[in-house]
């Protein structure tokens, strides 16, 4: 599990972005999760039934990475036409 996602001041659920053996980053909806461990996560579904992160608008917000975001816009920024 790398991820969970949800909002701590409500207490809503909204689900995990897991890391699978091959290294993959899918979502895992909170339908889709069983269990949770304090070091693992039992899901519901088959692993192949899990979602890219792409595919959910707060999965994909949490895969971001803020270097990587911030260096694209400054790039964009520098190489605009003036």
């Amino acid at each position: 599990m790398e991820h969970v996602l949800a909002d701590e001041a409500t207490g809503v659920f909204h689900g995990l972005i897991v890391r699978t053996t091959g290294g993959r980053h899918l979502f895992a909806d909170r339908d889709q999760v069983e269990a949770l461990y304090e070091r693992g996560v039992r899901l519901a579904v088959p692993g192949d039934a899990l979602r890219e992160p792409s595919e959910d608008a707060v999965a994909e917000e949490a895969t971001r990475d803020p270097l990587a975001d911030g260096l694209r816009r400054a790039w964009e920024w520098l190489s605009q036409p003036r």
